[in-house]
């Protein structure tokens, strides 16, 4: 025997996702969002970063006291910016053989 009731369609309706999955998913487009804008800054400040022209001069590793003799083991290279190099400053090609300090000298 058939019955002749009404017949169930077989259509399926969508079901709305999870609050969760939504909120994930909008953490992830934002997580990536926020390292392209981080990574494209970056790459923007490096370009922009001025170029100071400098020098290699010789400093002092600590504090000297007057009459004290320059050796190697006291000073070492640094580079100094051109514009604010003191006028006696001991420049990369200079010798201080034998140099014998007639003014304290600070380190740095």
């Amino acid at each position: 025997m058939s019955s002749n009731g009404p017949k169930k369609s077989k259509t399926t309706t969508l079901q709305r996702p999870k609050a969760s999955t939504v909120f994930a998913a909008a953490f992830l487009a934002g997580a990536a969002a926020a390292v392209g804008v981080n990574r494209a800054l970056d790459v923007h400040m490096a370009q922009n970063v001025p170029q100071v022209e400098s020098e290699s001069i010789f400093v002092a590793l600590r504090s000297l006291p007057k009459g004290s003799p320059v050796t190697i083991y006291d000073v070492a290279l640094r580079d100094w910016p051109v514009a604010m190099l003191p006028a006696t400053a001991l420049r990369s090609d200079s010798t201080f053989d034998g140099v014998v300090l007639r003014h304290p000298l600070r380190e740095g």
